[in-house]
């Protein structure tokens, strides 16, 4: 993310902490779509995942003079609807049931992705399965929210970023391992690719 965009994002948490409507406006207009994507990747009940980042937005507001004073707001309202969904639905973890991500592979990869076989398809799903619930949320964070390391680990409790970097690494460590050993065509951005339509190939 930017550093224009950051500072935008601090000046309007700024203006909501002060009461601003146009302030929670500009935050819910960037910052809703992702929150329900993520939503949708903790829990796959989209009313609940709705309902509670709604009402989650009005607390925002009506709480504003008593909200922290922070200055990675993207990572600030992933920690705290993280927390707020997933006290609403116990004991629910992140889950290939979710709704599938909007990833786009470029026109080689498109080739590559269209001569695999059947059999290399079962044996990714069998590496992603084999991935802690923490390592598929890692990599959502990362490559489909565009995520630093920092914020990665700020959103998953981790006390230091090293934690994030090492857990993004073991994860397409493991990954790599377990495809190479069947298909070296597999890339690292086709397996990306698999995992953001894992509706298909978990079924």
């Amino acid at each position: 993310m930017g550093s224009i965009s950051l500072q935008s994002d601090y000046q309007h948490w700024q203006q909501l902490r002060q009461g601003s409507p146009s302030a929670l406006e500009a935050i819910y207009d960037k910052f809703f779509p992702e929150l329900f994507r993520y939503g949708l990747q903790l829990v796959s009940d989209r009313s609940l995942v709705q309902d509670t980042l709604q009402d989650f937005f009005v607390e925002l507001y009506t709480n504003a003079a008593q909200l922290s004073e922070v200055q990675q707001v993207r990572a600030y309202l992933y920690v705290c609807f993280r927390r707020k969904l997933l006290l609403r639905q116990k004991s629910v973890a992140f889950t290939p049931e979710s709704q599938p991500l909007d990833f786009s592979p470029s026109p080689e990869h498109q080739l590559i992705l269209q001569q695999l076989g059947e059999q290399q398809m079962n044996r990714l799903k069998e590496a992603l399965l084999n991935l802690t619930d923490r390592q598929r949320e890692a990599i959502f964070l990362r490559y489909y929210q565009d995520m630093g390391y920092e914020e990665i680990a700020e959103v998953l409790s981790l006390k230091k970023v090293k934690y994030a970097r090492t857990l993004m690494y073991r994860t397409i460590a493991e990954l790599r391992q377990h495809m190479t050993k069947h298909a070296s065509s597999l890339t690292l951005y086709s397996t990306l690719f698999f995992i953001s339509n894992r509706n298909t190939y978990y079924k």
